[in-house]
């Protein structure tokens, strides 16, 4: 065992940068928006209920890690909202390769978080697609559960929002389900929206 407290005091410093990361997602009853940690922690805990739940056939290891470091990066690429047009740049794509090889710099024994980190990236596996696609929808529902405020905050219509989620949310049968449910009840409640 190689018990080193430094490194030890630097991963946790690193959770903090993880939690300095700030979304456009606008919390319930609070003035801040939610940040990565808080992010991650639930889509984390939903993914693993999910697993459960409707008793499906996945890596719940891989599941749950992916989904809590899936943003991980953000801390050396920062965090852009997929309303903005710089979401689809090419820089952002270049800002995150780089920031995943900064991730491995800094934290060179930890293969697994590695291992992850690609997987998730590559969204090729049945367990990345799943936690990339479930990632893409947690703010929807966080949002109707807020009853559409940063929706309007972001004056985002529902067309604009299913826009968005085209080839993300549907590339994981299991949460295409839950993203057309969701859109039917959205459907059905306009006022949720800036704009219609």
């Amino acid at each position: 065992m190689n018990a080193d407290l430094n490194t030890l005091l630097d991963f946790v410093k690193f959770t903090h940068e993880i939690r300095k990361i700030e979304r456009t997602i606008y919390l319930e009853d609070d003035e801040r928006q939610e940040n990565d940690m808080e992010h991650s922690y639930q889509l984390a805990l939903t993914t693993w209920f999910l697993i459960e739940n409707d008793k499906l056939p996945l890596d719940k290891f891989r599941c749950v890690g992916m989904a809590l470091l899936h943003d991980a990066i953000e801390v050396y690429a920062g965090d852009v909202s997929a309303h903005l047009p710089k979401y689809d740049s090419a820089k952002r794509k270049t800002d995150e390769k780089q920031a995943v090889q900064k991730l491995k710099r800094r934290w060179p024994t930890f293969s697994s978080l590695h291992d992850l980190v690609d997987e998730y990236e590559a969204c090729q596996t049945p367990e990345a697609k799943f936690v990339y696609a479930l990632d893409k929808l947690i703010p929807v529902l966080n949002i109707y559960l807020y009853e559409g405020r940063s929706w309007h905050l972001m004056d985002i219509s529902l067309q604009e929002m299913k826009n968005i989620k085209v080839g993300k949310v549907d590339i994981s049968k299991e949460i295409k389900d839950y993203y057309q449910q969701m859109v039917a009840v959205l459907e059905k409640q306009p006022q949720l929206f800036g704009k219609t």
